[in-house]
């Protein structure tokens, strides 16, 4: 009976096994290779917000895919979808708060009598990052306007800025009470392109803090709180009919770059509360060609009068809209260029705001830090902005109203800010040393091309300049 019984059973197995051995070939000469794309929405996500895994699978059907991530030794599938019939995917809600390696899995499918090969993506590193916040309380340096007006009316400029930024996630400035309960202030803004968010108003010894909403899994971020620590130690309102030569000094003479205009005090004004400063034809000149025409400017300084290492500068300026010119607001240092390549130690040049004229290339208005290198030439940094239309509404220019430009001034670098809104930062050519103020409004042999003689003069009004040193920084000279 055994033997009689083993050749049908071993019969059987042989058919099995050459069977599958035929399934197998048959499945292989079916099999289509598979192709898959992975991409994330971010491989630097804030800690727990959310991230997005998405690709392209070469079929033309719905498919699954699995996402997943490398736990220790081994590969763990965290989420499942499928594919739409053009072989999209798309999956939403992934987070992590520690690196994390991941790769898309397409199992293998048979579909129609052909089996479709199974594909495994390359590999995306998720490396999560806190967010940090900060929170600046400057001086009184927001005051944009259409006429002059005093100093005292300008508004505080409180600041929180994100990093990373998160344009369009909300934030809410509070102050702390008497009782010392935060209190919200001035309504829920949002974070701009760069992270910053804005408060204006009257700080005097408040403290204020900004939170940044919880939003798409990352959570809420509060600011340290920070109270206003400025000191004024220069100011003036131009309310008089002269300039205050106590603070002020006229700057006169030409420079190289000018060589067909003279500083000359005939074109600095003051009056109804403004300083005006000009550029108007030399009368001592002739001007039938604009090759012998010769021109006056206006430039005042503090120079021998005031100057201060570290601290926020501002003035309120409206400019002249004409081409062929520049206004400017900038610092110097007595000794610039004395120690080459050394800009610590020589100071430098901080053009805080220049105006080249309506239709200047970008906007026209820029900042730049000079100073002097190793071999004597000069370093430039910074820029014509686009960017500075941005900070104002639509429908204002520079030349329509008033705006306050400000330099915030420390020993790791500066911040340019625009009616108390960041325009730009570097951490370049920081001067260690004092510097002093000026106000210009110049024609240098560049831009003579694009001078109109017969729109002379022209002028560009200042209403205040001041300088506030920190309360718990270095104190200015």
């Amino acid at each position: 009976m055994p033997r009689t019984r083993a050749a049908p059973v071993l019969a059987l197995t042989t058919l099995v096994v050459a069977g599958m051995c035929a399934m197998a070939t048959s499945s292989s000469q079916a099999a289509v290779r598979t192709r898959a794309s992975f991409d994330l929405s971010s491989q630097q996500p804030v800690a727990r917000e959310w991230f997005t895994a998405s690709g392209r699978v070469s079929t033309r059907f719905r498919r699954p895919v699995q996402v997943r991530v490398l736990a220790g030794p081994s590969w763990r599938v965290v989420r499942r979808a499928t594919t739409s019939t053009s072989g999209v995917y798309r999956v939403t809600r992934l987070a992590t708060t520690v690196p994390r390696r991941y790769s898309v899995v397409v199992p293998a499918v048979r579909r129609s009598g052909r089996v479709f090969s199974r594909v495994v993506t390359g590999t995306r590193t998720v490396s999560p990052v806190q967010q940090s916040s900060s929170l600046d309380v400057l001086p009184p340096v927001a005051q944009r306007g259409s006429a002059a007006a005093a100093s005292s009316l300008a508004k505080n400029s409180v600041v929180a800025r994100f990093t990373p930024a998160r344009p369009g996630r909300p934030v809410t400035f509070r102050e702390r009470s008497q009782d010392g309960r935060w209190v919200v202030i001035g309504g829920s803004t949002r974070q701009g392109a760069d992270g910053t968010a804005y408060f204006f108003g009257t700080a005097g010894t408040r403290v204020f803090e900004a939170t940044t909403a919880s939003r798409f899994g990352a959570p809420a971020v509060t600011t340290r709180a920070t109270s206003n620590a400025w000191v004024p130690t220069f100011g003036d309102d131009f309310s008089g009919t002269t300039l205050d030569r106590a603070k002020w000094s006229y700057r006169t003479g030409r420079a190289p770059s000018r060589t067909h205009s003279t500083n000359d005090p005939r074109s600095v004004t003051v009056g109804s509360g403004t300083l005006r400063l000009q550029v108007r034809l030399d009368p001592a000149a002739p001007n039938t060609t604009a090759a012998n025409t010769r021109y006056l400017n206006g430039q005042v300084g503090t120079d021998g009068g005031y100057d201060f290492t570290y601290g926020v500068a501002s003035a309120r300026v409206r400019f002249s809209p004409a081409r062929g010119q520049h206004g400017s607001f900038w610092l110097q240092s007595p000794t610039y260029g004395r120690f080459a390549g050394n800009p610590g130690s020589s100071g430098t040049e901080i053009d805080v705001a220049e105006f080249f004229g309506r239709g200047f290339p970008k906007g026209g208005l820029a900042t730049y830090v000079y100073y002097t290198d190793r071999t004597g030439d000069t370093v430039k940094i910074g820029d014509v902005w686009p960017r500075a239309a941005g900070l104002v509404p639509r429908a204002d220019t520079w030349w329509s109203s008033y705006h306050v430009f400000t330099v915030k001034w420390g020993p790791r670098g500066y911040t340019f800010y625009v009616d108390g809104r960041v325009l730009y930062a570097t951490d370049r050519g920081v001067s260690q040393t004092r510097q002093y103020l000026i106000l210009s409004l110049l024609t240098s042999d560049w831009e003579l091309p694009d001078l109109r003689r017969a729109s002379l003069p022209t002028s560009m009004s200042v209403d205040w300049a001041r300088v506030w040193r920190s309360a718990v920084g270095s104190s200015p000279r």
